[in-house]
């Protein structure tokens, strides 16, 4: 048993435990600070022996051009807060480029790293695309105003050294931004939600603790109604105690119990597949008050919370 990258605590309590793809999973809770994950973690080799194909295929789901347009928009809304015009941007994880061909056309310097990108039409002048990981760019010569990694961290083995490597590739006053899904609110059975691709699972709380312990600065926080959730973060100290300190693993593990029943009895299996664009969906909804309130809105925008952590509103990094 691993100790947890968060607190480095040995105390686990399991969550659950499964078999997919040939591998014997389980899933755990640290008691000290809340972080949700599998221990042992299966290797990239044997998820790829698991599924029989490459890196992309086991960490990268595939989504429609659709998916991947709408959520490359709530990407660049997130980012949007931190940075202006002409500022460098680098995408950790770019998959198909949406988002950073998206971004480039609102006037950002645009890189996208990945190991096997794929972009789904031609990039701007100002985007490149890099193939390879985080250890391809020379932190000496390539800094960034603000850097991205959307849905990502949870695939990451070892957390810690590559927030340290992500924080020597940002400059003074640059930004983080994180998203992950959200072990608070899934949108799918937890027979899918665990899955051995998924090294971890986060709440807004261990999220803010991992980075407060790994030389960031909490910024704030979005929680969506469905699945996800943003964090960002600047390169500094944090001396706050209660960022510091995790999630009550009780709330998350009661989260997690309350949603094995609550998944089915809202019709959740029913209106998750609902596009996000479409209704801003509510917990424990019925199937019949959704259906009623599709029929008298077309379309609704999706509606977020947002918690800051610092006394001022973030400022875009100064050159």
């Amino acid at each position: 048993m691993s100790d947890c990258p968060v607190c480095q605590a040995g105390a686990d309590r399991p969550v659950t435990s499964y078999r997919r793809f040939g591998l014997d999973m389980k899933v755990v809770i640290c008691t000290q600070c809340g972080l949700v994950r599998s221990d042992p973690m299966p290797t990239d080799e044997e998820l790829l022996k698991a599924r029989g194909g490459s890196l992309t295929r086991v960490h990268r789901p595939t989504y429609c051009r659709r998916v991947s347009l709408g959520r490359a928009k709530r990407y660049l809304r997130g980012v949007s807060r931190y940075v202006k015009p002409g500022d460098s941007l680098l995408d950790i994880g770019c998959g198909d480029c949406s988002f950073v061909a998206a971004a480039a056309r609102q006037g950002l310097v645009c890189t996208g790293l990945d190991i096997n990108p794929s972009p789904a039409e031609e990039m701007p002048p100002q985007a490149r695309i890099v193939t390879g990981t985080i250890d391809s760019l020379d932190a000496e010569s390539e800094r960034f105003d603000a850097i991205t990694a959307f849905h990502l961290l949870e695939h990451i083995a070892e957390p810690g050294p590559f927030l340290d490597r992500v924080r020597g590739l940002l400059k003074p006053g640059g930004v983080l931004l994180l998203e992950v899904p959200n072990t608070l609110r899934p949108k799918m059975s937890l027979q899918r939600y665990f899955c051995p691709q998924h090294h971890y699972y986060f709440c807004p709380d261990t999220l803010v603790a991992l980075l407060a312990r790994n030389g960031f600065r909490p910024l704030s926080v979005t929680c969506f109604a469905r699945d996800s959730f943003q964090a960002a973060a600047t390169p500094g100290e944090c001396g706050d105690p209660v960022l510091r300190k995790g999630a009550d693993w009780r709330r998350v593990m009661a989260a997690i119990q309350r949603h094995r029943w609550a998944y089915k009895a809202s019709g959740m299996f029913i209106w998750r597949k609902i596009p996000v664009s479409y209704t801003h969906l509510r917990a424990h909804e019925t199937v019949l008050e959704l259906v009623c309130r599709l029929l008298l809105e077309k379309k609704k925008q999706h509606t977020t919370t947002s918690t800051p952590y610092c006394s001022t509103p973030p400022q875009p990094p100064q050159h």
